[in-house]
């Protein structure tokens, strides 16, 4: 969809009482610009304009967006994402995020294996970096019958808690 498409239908989504709208991720910036041969930063831009009511997500899993990006790459786009009018992040890993004002402050315990793993002292932060079992999360794994996050409850802002 590009964004002449989003624009005239921006301020009614704003008033149907979303909790939230996501607007972009790493795979949508690479058919913004590759397919739709459109400016991703002006497309935030111009929608958040329009809608100042439902906080505008962007849905941030690892950016591998053209090809492999550095972890500092990642970082980056989520701080531009929210310099240009993004609101609120989804991010898929297995830790919690509270990102305002272009600050990003991790609010949750690793729940990998290999965190887990790390502060057993079982493996060291070096070699937890290589590890193949990296990406195992706990909860997946199903290793107790209610999983908690670690870090407890944090005001949003927009109403509600993270």
């Amino acid at each position: 969809m590009t964004t002449g498409m989003m624009l005239p239908v921006a301020r009614q989504m704003d008033q149907a009482g979303f909790e939230g709208i996501e607007l972009i991720s790493g795979s949508r910036l690479k058919k913004t610009v590759r397919e739709l041969k459109e400016d991703p930063w002006e497309r935030v831009r111009l929608v958040a304009k329009e809608i100042s009511k439902t906080p505008l997500r962007v849905i941030a899993r690892r950016v591998n967006t053209f090809e492999y990006n550095p972890p500092s790459m990642y970082w980056l786009f989520i701080e531009r994402m929210f310099a240009n009018g993004i609101r609120e992040a989804r991010i898929s890993d297995s830790r919690g995020y509270l990102i305002r004002n272009s600050a990003i402050v991790q609010i949750t315990q690793d729940q990998s294996l290999v965190a887990h793993l790390v502060a057993s002292g079982v493996l060291t932060p070096e070699k937890a970096k290589l590890d193949r079992r990296r990406n195992v999360i706990l909860q997946a794994l199903r290793t107790q019958k209610q999983v908690g996050v670690g870090g407890g409850v944090k005001e949003r802002g927009f109403g509600g808690s993270l």
